[in-house]
């Protein structure tokens, strides 16, 4: 399993062994242990720019399952974390009645995730909140 990974990720030297198998943080970072000292400190807009794509891209069809799983649960958790920065730098939009911007930061995370209905959903909602108030609607880009 060790070796299957550092061949798929490309890093040597990134493993401590022992009951459990976890990144060496005094020799590498990784993109999720970075985005969620992001979240951790409240640092909403490094949130985003961290959060470039799905973790650990590439890496798929582990054995055991277990760790498949785990890997799942970490790209779940990587979103979750990208979707409440979201809001919460959308919310700040609001807040000042700045709905071009919310529209906007809305309209990013859907660009990086089509799929994500809730995200297309509220898009939608502030999109109909625009055209309401007379502002002008913005596209996903």
């Amino acid at each position: 399993m060790v070796h299957k990974l550092r061949q798929q990720i490309g890093v040597t030297n990134i493993i401590e062994m022992g009951v459990v198998v976890r990144f060496n943080h005094d020799v590498t970072s990784t993109d999720l242990a970075a985005l969620l000292e992001a979240e951790r400190m409240g640092r909403h807009e490094d949130v985003i720019t961290l959060c470039k794509g799905r973790f650990l891209d590439g890496v798929e069809a582990w054995e055991p399952a277990d760790l498949e799983h785990w890997l799942d649960a970490q790209r779940r958790r990587a979103i979750r974390v990208l979707r409440d920065a979201t809001l919460a730098l959308a919310s700040a939009h609001d807040a000042v009645g700045d709905t071009i911007g919310a529209e906007r930061r809305w309209a990013q995370l859907v660009e990086r995730h089509p799929s994500d209905e809730w995200a297309r959903e509220r898009l939608a909602a502030v999109q109909r909140s625009a055209s309401g108030d007379g502002n002008r609607q913005l596209t996903n880009k």
